[in-house]
């Protein structure tokens, strides 16, 4: 009789595990637990490419390694106010978990920034911080002195600015970086290298942008004499790259 009152006990146990009820088995989420644990899930989304999507005020140094997206993480790299989402790929040590590398890439505008943490696990270790990758995206080729350059891609609003690489008709060679403004000059001395010529020339290219485009508005050249200064229509000025940044 104990036998079989104890048949029957684990009969009922294993009709309830197989989901005899309807519910012994719900779906598991990695947020929620099921057949899997949500840790499980999230191991599994994540080798087949997904983000984890985790709350605001998920504190990135705190998970452990894998792929997420968060919005308003604490210690995100932008600020404590900053919205923005973010996703964030974490690698750490094999032995010492505390011990990891972080990088972020803002969803809106590709920033990418990064940082590393050592294996006591305090924030200030490591890079002590987050580092923004510095990088130029091209946006146009060429050789002009005159006229409009027309952007392979539109410039984001949120950009620092342009660099705008340029070469002289004495063979100068150089860039200018312009930021938090749509126009402005490029200035660049000739010196002569023939002692018998007493002259200085100035080469000067002005120019304005927007988001598609950059117009050049002047190209002059300056002759600097004993005799007084002469201003000509010389085109002393070439621009051969831009880029943004």
């Amino acid at each position: 009789m104990a036998e079989n009152k104890e048949l029957k006990k684990m009969n009922r146990t294993f009709e309830q595990h197989i989901g005899a009820g309807g519910n012994a088995h719900l779906p598991a989420t990695s947020q929620t637990p099921g057949f899997e644990t949500p840790k499980q899930v999230q191991d599994l989304e994540m080798t087949t490419g997904k983000r984890v999507n985790l709350p605001h005020g998920t504190d990135v140094l705190t998970l452990r390694q894998g792929r997420y997206e968060i919005a308003n993480a604490l210690n995100n790299p932008i600020g404590p106010d900053d919205t923005s989402l973010i996703e964030y790929d974490i690698t750490v040590d094999p032995f010492d978990e505390k011990r990891r590398q972080i990088k972020a890439l803002v969803s809106s505008n590709g920033d990418i920034y990064y940082r590393s943490v050592h294996s006591d696990g305090t924030p200030k270790s490591g890079t002590g911080g987050w580092r923004k990758q510095a990088y130029l995206t091209p946006v146009w080729s060429g050789s002009v002195n005159s006229g409009t350059i027309t952007f392979a891609q539109p410039l984001l609003p949120y950009r620092t600015g342009i660099e705008v690489l340029y070469n002289t008709i004495s063979n100068q060679r150089g860039s200018a970086r312009i930021v938090n403004t749509s126009s402005a000059a490029i200035n660049v001395s000739n010196h002569p290298n023939d002692t018998s010529d007493n002259t200085f020339q100035s080469y000067e290219l002005g120019f304005t942008f927007d988001k598609n485009k950059l117009n050049i508005n002047y190209n002059k050249m300056e002759i600097i004499s004993a005799g007084g200064v002469s201003i000509n229509d010389t085109k002393g000025v070439y621009i051969t790259d831009v880029y943004v940044f």
